[in-house]
């Protein structure tokens, strides 16, 4: 599919020529005159998704995708937290926003809770959408390639422990099948406080939790439906994700450097996907296109229409009308000339029940 954009262009004229326009309008000075080209210009079908890739096969590969780098960033934490420094040993960095207030010890368990109901609500939101699959793809993609990078920041620079309230895990040492058991426990339970699965030290750049909160608020409003609910659940979603992002910080769990990071690399990750996603055609020629995962693009986008609008799954509810087994009384006549009917059930010829409808008699004053 292509379009075909008309754009004035100056055509230049000897001087002194008197030049009519084409269309009737009046010439320009100096020379010139406005004439009318095309330019075409390449846009994706809007009917023709990629089909050459099986849908199902591109959602397992993205969702495995999504379970190892999970465990690869539980390895990453199990190994760096045996060379996390001890508090006395290395004291808390000095931070602007830590250092002026008191730490808030109940503000962790809102951020998680939060993250809870922001997480299950986007799930939620993906599920009930018609390209369900497409957009699962890309929530699940985008949050394995984050998690990924999470593991280089953490392994390059580890940091010591924002604050002194920190009761790090004893560290094994040699133990490799105990450091194996702290990465399964840790993606078993989301490496959330409140499911008692996090309690390992040094996964401070960045914050996983300003990551989740961040990408689940990107999601539900790119793809939330219009309608008259729209708004009221967009405001709920941003104060679930900002009141959660502005916990961790009075928690004193993360340095603010942490938290400005993940919010950075995650929005800018977003757009630029979804900027390829859009733009299928252009995407090889766009400088987007050039990280390791714009080569996996056709393959995450198989099946997905372009363009891709959030539209709801219909739901068909067939609801039953119940039917009492009410008496039927004889219809008497109203008047002159009135009859009524009779049914009377018998027997046919071949054994099957009939009903044979008798007019009795009509009734004359």
């Amino acid at each position: 599919m292509s379009l075909l954009q008309s754009t004035p262009t100056l055509l230049s004229v000897p001087s002194g020529g008197e030049v009519t326009h084409e269309d009737g309008q009046s010439n320009l000075p100096n020379g010139w005159r406005v004439a009318e080209r095309s330019v075409l210009i390449p846009a994706p079908s809007p009917a023709t998704p990629n089909t050459c890739i099986s849908p199902a096969l591109a959602t397992a590969v993205t969702f495995l995708y999504l379970v190892m780098s999970g465990l690869a960033t539980g390895v990453t934490l199990t190994l760096v937290h045996e060379h996390v420094p001890p508090p006395n040993v290395s004291p808390p960095l000095p931070d602007i926003l830590l250092s002026s207030g008191q730490r808030l010890s109940w503000a962790f368990s809102v951020c998680e809770t939060n993250g809870l109901v922001l997480a299950s609500l986007c799930l939620l939101h993906c599920l009930l959408l018609r390209q369900r699959q497409v957009i699962l793809r890309r929530f699940m993609f985008l949050a394995g390639t984050l998690y990924l990078y999470r593991c280089i920041t953490m392994a390059a620079t580890i940091l010591p422990v924002p604050g002194l309230h920190f009761q790090c895990a004893p560290k094994l040492g040699n133990d490799v099948a105990g450091r194996v058991r702290r990465a399964f426990r840790l993606l078993a339970g989301g490496g959330m406080t409140l499911t008692g699965a996090h309690n390992l030290c040094g996964d401070y750049l960045y914050s996983g939790h300003t990551m989740v909160l961040t990408l689940c608020y990107l999601f539900c409003s790119q793809y939330c439906p219009s309608g008259v609910w729209s708004r009221p659940y967009l405001i709920i979603c941003w104060l679930l994700s900002t009141s959660g992002i502005i916990c961790i910080l009075l928690a004193h769990d993360h340095y603010t450097v942490d938290v400005i990071v993940a919010y950075y690399i995650t929005t800018r990750l977003f757009w630029a996907y979804h900027t390829l996603a859009v733009l299928p055609t252009l995407a090889p020629s766009l400088p987007l296109y050039r990280p390791w995962w714009g080569c996996l693009l056709r393959f995450l986008e198989a099946g997905a229409p372009y363009p891709l609008t959030p539209e709801l799954c219909p739901l068909k509810w067939s609801w039953g009308t119940p039917r009492l087994p009410l008496p039927r009384f004889p219809r008497w006549p109203r008047g002159r000339g009135a009859g009524y009917n009779r049914l009377q059930q018998g027997e046919a010829h071949g054994g099957a029940a009939a009903i044979q409808i008798t007019y009795m008699r009509r009734y004359q004053i």
